[in-house]
């Protein structure tokens, strides 16, 4: 079982504060919105791809988005 949100986004918003690590967090961030924000996204299909036969896709690509919109969501972060 990995890390709830809130748990993850204070860790997040942690880096986000300090400012030796706030420009490469931001980046990350942006990043995690850009790629894995939609279901359609490359981060999101990559996933999908990784488990192969394993699961389906379309579940692990519409999951995939839904957890990283969640994180967005909980860091306020509409960039």
């Amino acid at each position: 079982m990995g890390a709830s949100t809130p748990t993850l986004a204070g860790a997040l918003r942690g880096l986000l504060a300090d400012p030796i690590s706030a420009p490469v967090a931001g980046t990350a961030v942006t990043y995690l919105g850009e790629l894995f924000g939609a279901a359609s996204g490359i981060g999101s299909r990559m996933a999908a791809r990784a488990v192969g036969p394993l699961m389906d896709g379309d579940t692990i690509a519409q999951s995939s988005a839904v957890l990283a919109q969640d994180l967005l969501e909980a860091l306020k972060w509409f960039p």
